[in-house]
């Protein structure tokens, strides 16, 4: 074998990278800021609605944990599309 060819197939040892930490864990906080910010609130996957003490709630789900996260809701317009008007 070639000198070439024994200094390609050398094995040299890999330095490991080092591990990036992980995500802090979700807690009431964070997901109160999931809530605050309509643009954020709107693009969480939709899990149900619920009518809860009086009131319509929205259920979405936090992407990071799967938490289901409830926000009272109110409908200001009704519209029926399958109907006459």
């Amino acid at each position: 074998m070639s000198a070439h060819a024994e200094s390609i197939s050398h094995v040299s040892a890999v330095a490991a990278l080092p591990a990036s930490p992980p995500n802090p864990p979700c807690s009431e906080q964070s997901h109160s800021v999931l809530k605050q910010d309509l643009a954020t609130w709107r693009a969480l996957p939709v899990d149900d609605y619920w009518f809860c003490a009086g009131a319509l709630h929205e259920v979405r789900r936090c992407p990071r944990c799967g938490s289901s996260l409830m926000q009272r809701i109110e409908i200001v317009d009704l519209r029926y599309p399958d109907a006459a008007a």
